[in-house]
């Protein structure tokens, strides 16, 4: 079987899980941002959350699951792996993009609205806080760069990753 079936055959049961999933995080950010206080958007998800849709703190959780709930579906329906591998692409290119942007301003404001937790701290244990903007912003170059280069291969290869069976 190549390699083009094997993504294939577990497109439809990723984005099932990831569906719900989606929907379970959506519904939990929701209630817990109701019971916290105003600031309750700010707070800290675990790290594991961010691996596929981008959740930092929760305010991201009740944008990002809901937004990933419906992709999925629409998905489900499509069922071509190749449009699940752009749908990703494009979000995370959009996403790292725009923390770039976002930890670039916050190294050079004297404002800052919300503590920074240093999430990669396994790595390179305790830092200040300035490093972790520097950390931050160079982690998320570094993701947008990787995924751009993937973007420019499906593109190329559109044709050869499609459905041929």
């Amino acid at each position: 079987m190549n390699n083009s079936r094997k993504l294939q055959k577990y497109n439809r049961p990723f984005l099932i899980v990831f569906a719900l999933v989606s929907l379970a995080l959506f519904i939990f950010s929701v209630a817990k941002a109701r019971i916290e206080s105003d600031d309750g958007i700010w707070i800290f998800l675990p790290f594991v959350l961010t691996l596929l849709n981008g959740t930092f703190i929760l305010g991201d959780a009740i944008v990002f699951s809901l937004l990933f709930f419906i992709v999925s579906l629409v998905l489900i329906y499509k069922n071509d792996f190749r449009y699940t591998l752009l749908t990703f692409l494009l979000f995370w290119i959009v996403r790292s993009a725009g923390e770039v942007v976002y930890w670039l301003n916050y190294q050079f404001t004297s404002i800052h609205p919300h503590p920074v937790m240093n999430q990669l701290e396994f790595l390179t244990g305790p830092i200040s806080e300035k490093s972790v903007y520097i950390l931050y912003q160079a982690a998320n170059q570094a993701i947008l760069v990787v995924w751009l280069i993937v973007l420019f291969v499906l593109i190329k290869n559109w044709d050869k990753l499609g459905r041929k069976f």
